[in-house]
């Protein structure tokens, strides 16, 4: 079925778009939405994988997720029934296909996310005294006041800009990434 309600996000200003090491692809064992925050697994290694080099992801579930990533791919529909739809509302990932990710920077990386990429109720528009977001279920963002004692990944809200699809607007905002610590040694 298709929707034209899934998430657009863009890497506004990321250290992806120099740094090879800051991109990798992963695969999820559900839907993918471009912006989706995620975690990667141990790398598969060789073709006996079926997959190699290529990361198991999976969204992140609350504000403590460590080491974020975020889903950024083309937004090339590749499935038959629908590869003549250019909206990227209508753009997902299917499980087990690949995806393009990028490592959140702090203190550089600058994403762009509509809104649809913030859990229901917890966006900056219905949060209105929110001053930062962090990761929520589902690997969807959430607009808060306070981000004081979160462990996980923390973007600051820098601004509303709204995108242009077709003719339209979307409502959407510009995160700063300020905190992605590393997982902890074991």
């Amino acid at each position: 079925m298709i929707t034209y309600s899934n998430p657009i996000a863009y890497g506004k200003r990321a250290m992806a778009t120099d740094v090879d090491a800051c991109n990798a692809v992963g695969i999820g064992s559900v839907t993918l939405y471009n912006g989706t925050l995620v975690t990667l697994g141990k790398i598969n290694t060789g073709a006996a994988e079926g997959a190699g080099y290529v990361y198991p992801v999976t969204p992140t579930t609350a504000n403590t997720a460590k080491d974020v990533w975020m889903v950024l791919s083309p937004e090339i529909n590749r499935e038959i029934a629908t590869n003549t739809i250019v909206d990227p509302r209508a753009f997902e990932i299917p499980a087990g296909r690949p995806a393009d990710l990028i490592h959140l920077t702090p203190g550089v990386d600058n994403v762009h996310v509509s809104i649809d990429s913030f859990t229901e109720n917890y966006d900056p528009a219905t949060v209105t005294t929110a001053v930062y977001a962090t990761a929520d279920a589902d690997g969807k963002y959430k607009a808060v006041a306070s981000a004081s004692g979160v462990t996980g990944v923390v973007f600051t809200i820098e601004g509303e800009e709204d995108m242009p699809v077709g003719q339209e607007m979307v409502k959407a905002w510009i995160l700063k990434c300020i905190q992605n610590p590393n997982v902890a040694l074991v």
